[in-house]
């Protein structure tokens, strides 16, 4: 078994390290004396030691000065403060590596800045506590009981308490490589007012969210977490390369030995034939490879699994909670390589969709990606606050765009799981919206109500228990009534022109369906609309598992809404206990609906934000076959509608040049429901994608998008006179 283990471990430890040898003249005594190290690379440094809530002993490091300062500018200068935090199995140790021409911590000493590298608890010089000995037998498995949320909880904020008081700074940088990462991100969303600590936070490969954990060996591992550490912890494997790591007697092992010993030795092995990298660990909990195991089982971000036992006495539930990255604030940017063993792009991309943070995020994305853009607000006549994103330029605008004296305005609205981020996710030159841009358009993309940066109110809070229910009361009718024309009407005047053209996806469609159906005189305001999967007619709804559902939907809604399930895939929607299948049919139906959404978008982690109602009236539709406002009950439609039962969307009423885009593996539409649509109204084409297994989501997710989708829409805005 330990040799899963001993790969685990290599793989770990030659990601941290991929470059590193005896020409660094790495050696353990280096490693155990950093300040000597630092010194013979020309800098001054301090140590300073903290005291944890529970009592761990840390070291921080402390570079103040560049090499060329003299120590008598200590007192007189004021410098920005860094702190940097090691990954797993490493140390501060890691930021100077590399020496004093490339390691970042002599590179930010040399530009200014006043740098402090910290050491996790149980990481060399602070392998220390008040109270237990990690070399005493006795006190080792209480000292090493700790995973990465530990040091996000405890270690952190008493490191950068300490570091804020001893510099008499409000605020401080931080730098986090892989568990450096986690550990940020376990503080900001367990003690969120730390966030207001931070001016930014930059995570090289920050380990969080795990669903597309790129390593099949260390998935297949991961399968037998909770084994494999018990097993560890009985055979005494409690520290993992620390200085009382057991030793292993490896004489008579041999290639074809399978014993948990032989296993143990393979590690030390193979470290051995990787040069200097076993003198280079900092050491570790087994507990922390076994919490971020759990993860990867799992295919979450969550706190340690204890059992359904153990969870319930600790948390309250049979399972562990999320982390809650949403109550993330700080200016955060997620670095990432597409060659990383321990972290997917596409797990980054979760995790930017999810902290609230992301109208900075997605600037820089659009920046890194090229591109210039702008951040546009937008109040609704209920006093919702939207925002819109606009990318007014290519990248070679003065050369592809010389002649175009007034680009064509294009909108771009996002579908129920997705935000405005969707349009732009599959790089510059596959994403729709920069190759509308780079083809001399204007372009806008929309947020809806409830939506990351449109999660706002001039006078409700969605966090706040009393004005959450107001506030998530809403369907995809207000989004098509309210914030589509709010939106349109302001681009219109921004940009002075009469007409724009709008793409829209999922519901992106439906709210372009409800708008012109309800109010047709926003008819005029479109040049031309292509539905990406558009949904309206839902007659022969394809999806068994979610129109089974849809026939308790009401059941359904109540049910959500008494266990406070008001905002559907928000912060808390992880974090509340539906409970299990056989308590009532209510919960299996929730159940079955989150575990059918995650099949055909993915994992849950990835959808944005709604209000259950949107779910709701899509449930309602489903059931009733029928395209129609939203069911309250006979009495309360008399009030409102005037009849018993709710009007049906009269789409008859369209005028506007429309496009209808579907495929026919889509789960979620069915041909025969938008060729119905396409016979009603009175301009309306379709257009079938021409490759089969094209699913709903690859309107904007799939890599051949451009080719099959983008390329055949931009051709046709091309010929309009705009």
């Amino acid at each position: 078994m330990l040799r899963i283990f001993s790969v685990v471990t290599i793989l770990v430890c030659a990601q941290a390290y991929p470059a590193l040898g005896e020409e660094n003249g790495l050696n353990k005594t280096i490693i155990r004396n950093i300040n000597e190290r630092i010194a013979e690379d020309g800098y001054y440094s301090e140590s300073h030691f903290v005291v944890t809530s529970d009592w761990y002993i840390l070291e921080i490091n402390r570079i103040p000065l560049g090499r060329n300062e003299s120590k008598d500018t200590l007192t007189t200068t004021s410098k920005p403060v860094v702190f940097v935090m090691h990954g797993l199995q490493n140390s501060a140790i890691s930021f100077i590596a590399l020496g004093p021409e490339l390691s970042i911590a002599y590179n930010l000493a040399d530009n200014g800045f006043d740098v402090w590298l910290g050491n996790a608890r149980g990481v060399l010089n602070s392998r220390n506590h008040i109270f237990l000995n990690p070399d005493d037998p006795k006190d080792r498995r209480a000292f090493f009981d700790y995973t990465f949320e530990d040091i996000g909880m405890k270690d952190l904020p008493t490191m950068i308490d300490y570091i804020l008081a001893h510099t008499k700074r409000q605020q401080l940088h931080y730098i986090g490589h892989s568990q450096g990462g986690t550990s940020f991100l376990v503080l900001n969303s367990m003690l969120p007012e730390y966030n207001q600590k931070f001016i930014s936070a930059h995570l090289l490969a920050g380990v969080g969210y795990q669903y597309y954990f790129p390593s099949r060996i260390l998935s297949h591992a991961a399968i037998r977490t909770d084994f494999i550490y018990n097993l560890a912890v009985r055979m005494g494997l409690i520290e993992i390369f620390g200085p009382s790591s057991i030793d292993v007697d490896a004489s008579s092992c041999d290639e074809e030995s399978r014993n948990d010993e032989c296993g143990l030795a393979n590690i030390r092995g193979l470290l051995g034939e990787l040069g200097n990298l076993q003198e280079m660990l900092g050491g570790a909990s087994i507990k922390q490879y076994a919490h971020y195991g759990q993860n990867i089982r799992d295919r979450t971000f969550m706190r340690w699994d204890y059992g359904l036992l153990g969870n319930l006495f600790k948390y309250g539930r049979f399972s562990p909670p999320s982390y809650r990255l949403s109550s993330i604030t700080a200016d955060v940017t997620m670095h990432y390589t597409l060659n990383d063993i321990l972290l997917d792009e596409r797990d980054v991309r979760i995790m930017a969709l999810v902290i609230r943070n992301a109208k900075t995020r997605r600037e820089k994305k659009i920046a890194q990606d090229g591109f210039y853009s702008e951040t546009h607000k937008v109040t609704t006549s209920d006093g919702y606050i939207l925002e819109l994103n606009r990318i007014p330029f290519g990248r070679n605008d003065d050369k592809n765009c010389a002649g175009v004296t007034s680009k064509p305005v294009t909108m771009l609205m996002h579908g129920l799981h997705g935000a405005a981020v969707s349009y732009i996710l599959l790089g510059p030159e596959k994403s729709i919206a920069y190759n509308l841009a780079d083809n001399c358009f204007d372009v806008w993309l929309g947020t809806a109500r409830g939506i990351i940066n449109s999660r706002y109110h001039v006078s409700l809070n969605p966090d706040d228990p009393n004005d959450q229910k107001e506030f998530f009361d809403f369907s995809f009718e207000d989004i098509g009534m309210k914030d589509l024309p709010a939106m349109i009407d302001y681009i219109l005047n921004q940009t002075g022109k009469s007409q724009l053209h709008y793409i829209g996806h999922s519901q992106g469609g439906t709210n372009f369906l409800v708008l012109t159906s309800m109010l047709p005189e926003y008819n005029q305001k479109i040049a031309s609309a292509h539905l990406l999967a558009g949904i309206g007619y839902q007659s022969n709804f394809p999806n068994k598992i979610l129109r089974l559902a849809a026939y308790s939907s009401s059941a359904i809604y109540a049910f959500a809404v008494r266990l406070g399930l008001i905002e559907i895939l928000g912060p808390e929607w992880n974090n509340i206990n539906i409970g299990e299948c056989t308590d009532n049919n209510e919960a299996c139906d929730l159940i079955s609906v989150k575990d059918a959404m995650s099949k055909i978008f993915g994992p849950i982690e990835i959808l944005a934000g709604a209000s259950i109602k949107q779910y709701a009236h899509y449930g309602q539709n489903i059931h009733d076959k029928q395209f129609r406002r939203w069911y309250y009950n006979p009495i309360t439609n008399l009030i409102k509608y005037g009849s018993l039962v709710p009007p049906t969307y009269n789409i008859s009423g369209i005028t506007a040049d429309v496009t209808l885009h579907y495929t026919m593996s889509d789960e979620l539409q069915a041909e025969q429901d938008v060729l119905a649509m396409a016979e009603t109204m009175a301009n309306c084409k379709t257009r079938r994608v021409p490759r089969d297994g094209f699913s709903h989501n690859d309107f904007v997710a799939a890599d051949d998008a451009k080719e099959l989708v983008t390329d055949y829409i931009i051709e046709e805005l091309k010929k309009y006179d705009n």
